[in-house]
């Protein structure tokens, strides 16, 4: 049952950065890239460190690192648009480099996001 909860919190958030991202693709890999660390994660546990004891709480896993993974999904592309601000001051400066400033801006200033961020989530 819990898994199904699970199921249905990833489609809603696949649905939600759908519509943040305006790219299915986008969208799409992210969350796949969110599960397959649950999978890299149970891997881990149960190959590597030899805990075969699965707790139905270890499922929580799953909510708490889709929640992390869309925060950051989140982040990057609201630092993407707001990197379009500063963009005409770069150009006057450096001439017409813009995807690498808005890459740069991106990289930047996303990590500190995520850093205030992820504790909270």
């Amino acid at each position: 049952r819990d898994i199904l909860f699970a199921g249905e919190a990833l489609w809603f958030v696949i649905l939600f950065a759908i519509t943040h991202t305006r790219s299915i693709w986008v969208a799409v890999l992210c969350m796949v890239g969110v599960v397959l660390c649950f999978a890299d994660a149970c891997f881990w546990m149960i190959i590597v460190c030899g805990i075969s004891y699965f707790d139905p709480l270890n499922v929580f896993l799953l909510f708490i690192l889709l929640g992390l993974g869309a925060d950051g999904i989140f982040i990057v592309f609201d630092t993407w648009d707001q990197s379009r601000e500063a963009l005409p001051y770069w150009t006057e400066l450096h001439g017409d480099e813009g995807a690498a400033y808005r890459m740069y801006y991106d990289w930047k200033k996303s990590p500190k996001a995520m850093m205030a961020t992820n504790p909270t989530t």
